[in-house]
């Protein structure tokens, strides 16, 4: 309140963490809250943000995406795509496709407390490498495989 007849309000909007993409690779942007917005956008690769895609629920995309703005910068900056890849061993399954080249292999429900050791691993590795996190954490050369 700013007086009597006077309100001053404050918006604050969501920020754009991401973009899901569609089976026309048409892409959304995904908002910070876990929103996926309803227009798409043309270029969305000048602002270097990472792509959410086959995600079918929405609830477990929301709990990647908060759990993706936990992340420390030098992390969240790296990742290129996030894809959910269920297996029957891992129905939670997700692969990052790092900017670095490497691979991660996690789990949704272990996204938000595996990924921070991300750096430390990949400091590491002397070729791109898959960095597998579902199970306790190793990592292998890409060529190997």
């Amino acid at each position: 309140m700013n007086g009597i007849n006077n309100v001053k309000i404050y918006i604050e909007q969501y920020k754009v963490i991401g973009y899901n993409s569609d089976k026309n690779n048409r892409a959304y942007p995904i908002l910070e809250s876990g929103k996926v917005l309803s227009s798409s956008v043309d270029n969305p690769n000048t602002d270097k943000l990472p792509y959410l895609v086959n995600f079918t629920n929405n609830e477990q995309r929301k709990y990647v995406v908060k759990a993706m703005n936990n992340l420390p910068s030098y992390i969240k900056n790296n990742i290129r795509v996030i894809s959910f890849n269920p297996t029957s061993i891992f129905p939670d399954g997700l692969r990052l496709y790092m900017r670095d080249g490497n691979k991660v292999y996690v789990l949704i429900s272990n996204f938000k407390s595996k990924m921070p050791y991300y750096h430390s691993i990949a400091s590491k590795l002397k070729s791109k490498s898959v960095i597998k996190l579902e199970v306790g954490a190793y990592s292998y050369p890409q060529s190997n495989r």
